[in-house]
């Protein structure tokens, strides 16, 4: 069997079949051509890789590194990071809008009652986003009809089996009672469970604690948390609240500050321009990714 063709040149190589680097190449005509050294792979664009990574694999090769095991425990400092940002950002709402909710009164002056709510689904019946915006929709027009404001926060949380269900507070006018939503028609995927609560927001908190801390992926398009009701004082207050420590400390609530196009913040009501802050995550350390 010949190693090549006479006229075309044509090699049976080991570099570009997969085989030892080491291995001399078929030659035209015979003989043997010397494997490519150190200097011939630089000027060919191939550069050592630094320290902790593998070489690069010639044209044509697929390397055996690439499993979504590789890439996932290199970026997982990163998913890290990004779920405690999430959390955090989830427990200032709460306490923010907790806080808000629980000193208002109702129109003879006494405090609210509080409403705790279980939202669960039946066997058989898959999640969907809308399906809890939904049910507080037919709650608010419930509410609204006897002249009450709706107020309420919920949270969504996972059972061990991955399913989500949701927990709620509404605050309603003492003497009033809300039916449950699963007997309404409200919520037609499940079951709810409906009690008086006592110890006001501290119910919602430790469920968002499981769901802060949860490992597992809640499902595409799945919010972890919602409010409503509040006054739209409070709403800018609540925008202000949510705001980076250091930008609270430059502004105030009636500035009305967003994230400005191209970086940095800027008021809605007098267009005034903040200059965004550098700062470095404490105890993180970016990876030296290859060139």
């Amino acid at each position: 069997m010949d190693g090549a063709k006479e006229g075309t040149g044509e090699l049976s190589t080991a570099w570009g079949r997969g085989g030892p680097r080491n291995t001399p190449a078929a030659a035209p005509g015979g003989g043997q051509v010397a494997p490519p050294v150190e200097a011939d792979l630089h000027a060919g664009g191939l550069q050592a890789a630094p320290a902790g990574y593998a070489s690069p694999s010639p044209a044509g090769l697929v390397r055996l590194e690439t499993s979504d095991t590789h890439v996932e425990h290199r970026y997982a400092w990163l998913r890290e990071e990004q779920q405690r940002r999430r959390g955090l950002h989830m427990f200032k709402s709460l306490s923010c809008v907790g806080d808000m909710l629980m000193d208002e009164r109702a129109a003879d002056g006494r405090l609210l009652a509080r409403a705790f709510l279980t939202f669960t689904y039946r066997s058989g019946v898959e999640w969907r986003p809308r399906h809890i915006t939904e049910c507080l929709k037919r709650m608010r027009h419930w509410v609204e009809r006897r002249n009450v404001r709706f107020r309420y926060l919920w949270v969504a949380e996972q059972h061990k089996s991955g399913r989500v269900h949701y927990h709620a507070i509404v605050w309603l006018p003492r003497g009033l009672t809300m039916p449950k939503p699963d007997k309404q028609g409200w919520w037609p995927h499940g079951f709810t469970n409906v009690q008086w609560a006592r110890k006001g927001i501290g119910y919602l908190v430790k469920y968002a604690t499981k769901t802060a801390s949860s490992a597992s992926r809640f499902p595409k398009g799945c919010r972890l948390h919602g409010h409503g009701g509040l006054t739209s004082e409070r709403r800018v207050h609540r925008a202000w609240w949510m705001l980076p420590k250091y930008q609270r400390e430059r502004c105030e609530p009636t500035d009305r500050v967003r994230r400005a196009r191209g970086g940095g913040w800027r008021s809605a009501t007098t267009g005034e321009w903040w200059a965004p802050v550098s700062y470095s995550i404490s105890g993180w350390r970016l990876p030296a990714f290859a060139s």
